[in-house]
């Protein structure tokens, strides 16, 4: 998630989470609807506080639920730790070597594209203790072996990745695909 979707996110909860809040504490009677300095939200904010029966539940209940959810989406915002963007590649008194996250993928899916048979290939990396978890969907020719090609796969990036990184691979794992084809031109000769 790209920062400015953070940042809408957080200020759209605390929105909800504050609306919420003050219905309730309208609702509750606690305090009266001329609370929010904004005159356009006095008339819904009376209405809320004139609510009986059934009604009283219903903005009580959607109130509570908002309040949650908001809530959630906050705690979720600021617990999730960011994708890591540079992983360690040396370190040493004179300095540090990091290479970006998005290099090592693009660089694995450069890897794989080599291998023969591929159209297509997608890959996820995910920094762990014992080396990185390369993940990878390939798109190949109709007719191709798939042990082959992924086993092809496997070995193009294991050894780029480490070759050019000088990062430990600890798994590749690839799910191979075929690509669809038109029944005219599916035809085995």
């Amino acid at each position: 998630m790209t920062v400015l979707n953070k940042i809408i996110a957080i200020i759209v909860a605390v929105a909800v989470l504050a609306a919420a809040a003050i219905v309730l504490l309208v609702t509750a009677g606690a305090v009266s609807p001329d609370f929010v300095p904004v005159d356009w939200l006095e008339v819904p904010l009376e209405r809320a506080s004139d609510a009986t029966g059934g009604s009283l539940i219903t903005i009580i209940v959607v109130s509570v639920l908002l309040l949650v959810g908001a809530l959630l989406v906050l705690v979720l915002e600021f617990s999730r730790r960011g994708r890591e963007d540079e992983l360690l590649i040396s370190s040493s008194e004179a300095g540090s070597a990091t290479v970006d996250h998005d290099s090592v993928r693009l660089l694995a899916e450069r890897a794989a594209s080599g291998a023969s048979s591929v159209r297509q290939v997608r890959c996820w990396v995910k920094h762990k203790p014992d080396g990185l978890l390369i993940s990878c969907r390939a798109l190949s020719v109709m007719g191709s072996n798939i042990p082959e090609v992924s086993a092809e796969i496997q070995g193009n990036i294991r050894e780029t990745v480490s070759e050019y990184t000088g990062l430990s691979v600890a798994d590749v794992r690839v799910t191979v695909k075929y690509e669809r084809v038109d029944r005219k031109h599916a035809m085995v000769r």
